[in-house]
């Protein structure tokens, strides 16, 4: 029995000390819930995307690197790339990272030299394709595009390149949302948004006029959504026949100049809604403004839904997913 008490506490010893997660073991994704990053393995990634490995030596700045990947988003998202910047710490296009064991696996696996810089493609199946010890991103996209399997997928064109932004399916794409009602002007409408078992967030509640007030909102807590490149938004939505606004923010603030554009829903009918960015109206406490710069796609942080105009009564909108889309076929926007 005292055995095994000490073979119990040894291997709690050696899950705290190597940080060993699940994900290490079964190639399952794991949340550290602290971060809110999600560990996981290549394998999980094998026939969904195109994986670009960048291992740092003492004198990279993987900041630096990582603000270059972000410029080319639009390139990126097209070859279905996610790419992973290892050094002190790993930066990646997503929320996923890796554990330390893992990228000590990584690097023998790939016999990686720690005083080289080694950039590493790697295709959907799981197999190496280049390596340089240096970055240059069209030389990687001219030798993606030359695959047979992207090849294959640039013969079959899309209308619209699209981006997931917000998926209630998924926990880890819900982000935060809080609420904001007129009672923060004397108002009493109330709100609230819940998450259901379906896949889906429901925003809803009761619109008062009294007290000078006469509008709920819901928005998401400040992130960046690196979608710089792209045309507009797209969302699936459910509603009750009433009209709404979807609005964005640029900054991480409370109040000012939001973005809005205003759509009609049809009562217990899922609508896919699609609007460009150049479509959204700069405005401030419901006034509009004609002295501000249209809304700048990689400068969106906030995204949220409101509900005016003297609707007065309860109200319902359920939300399934958001989108950033970029037009791939002219003319069609």
């Amino acid at each position: 029995m005292k055995i095994k008490i000490l073979i119990a506490i040894l291997v709690v010893l050696l899950v705290q000390y190597f940080g060993f997660e699940r994900a290490d073991l079964t190639g399952e994704p794991s949340i550290n819930q602290a971060s809110g990053q999600t560990s996981i393995r290549l394998d999980v990634l094998r026939w969904q995307n195109r994986i670009i490995l960048v291992f740092g030596n003492q004198d990279t700045n993987l900041e630096a690197v990582h603000k270059v990947f972000q410029t080319q988003q639009v390139n990126i998202d097209e070859r279905d790339i996610k790419y992973f910047l290892i050094g002190k710490q790993t930066l990646g296009s997503g929320p996923e990272t890796f554990t330390q064991q893992y990228i000590q696996e990584l690097r023998r696996k790939y016999g990686i030299d720690q005083n080289r810089l080694t950039v590493i493609l790697i295709g959907k199946d799981g197999g190496e394709k280049y390596r340089q010890p240096y970055l240059n991103l069209i030389e990687i996209y001219r030798e993606i595009d030359t695959m047979p399997m992207r090849m294959r997928e640039m013969a079959q064109p899309k209308e619209f390149l699209e981006k997931m932004m917000i998926d209630f399916n998924d926990p880890d794409k819900w982000g935060q949302w809080r609420v904001v009602n007129d009672g923060v002007m004397g108002g009493i409408s109330q709100s609230d948004i819940i998450f259901s078992n379906k896949g889906t967030a429901i925003f809803r509640g009761t619109l008062s006029l009294e007290n000078n007030g006469g509008f709920a909102s819901t928005r998401t807590d400040p992130t960046a959504y690196h979608i710089g490149g792209y045309s507009g938004l797209v969302m699936r939505i459910k509603g009750d026949g009433q009209r709404y606004q979807v609005r964005l923010r640029i900054d991480d603030r409370f109040d000012g100049i939001s973005y809005r554009h205003r759509f009609t829903t049809r009562s217990e009918s899922w609508l896919t809604i699609r609007v460009p960015f150049r479509n959204f109206v700069p405005v401030f406490r419901g006034r509009i403004l004609t002295d501000v710069p249209p809304v700048s796609p990689e400068q969106i942080q906030q995204i949220g839904f409101l509900i005016a105009d003297k609707q007065a009564g309860k109200f319902r909108l359920e939300i399934k997913w958001i989108q950033a889309y970029r037009q791939m076929t002219p003319g069609l926007d």
